[in-house]
């Protein structure tokens, strides 16, 4: 549903993260309507996460999280996402 306020939810749960002592770099948010991300496919998303890490090595080790807004946008994007969850590179936020 558009303009639900899912975005803004999102926001608060990173907000919350961060007042509960999660350091900032180890949260990742992706707007998949910024325009830069326009030509993003299923195959570039992992290398997006790989990029987040070489930024923030130490986040590899702790726990975090990533925010994926408008990921529908991308094509293939539920495999990438169950991946990162089966690995355990991830958990629900």
């Amino acid at each position: 549903m558009r303009r639900a306020g899912k975005t803004w939810l999102l926001f608060a749960r990173v907000r919350a993260l961060i007042e509960a002592g999660t350091p900032r770099a180890d949260l990742l948010y992706l707007d998949f309507e910024d325009e830069r991300l326009g030509d993003v496919s299923a195959a570039d998303l992992g290398a997006l996460v790989d990029a987040h890490y070489r930024a923030n090595p130490g986040a590899r080790g702790r726990e975090g999280a990533f925010f994926f807004d408008e990921i529908q946008l991308v094509e293939g994007w539920a495999r990438f996402v169950r991946r990162l969850l089966d690995a355990g590179s991830c958990a629900p936020a």
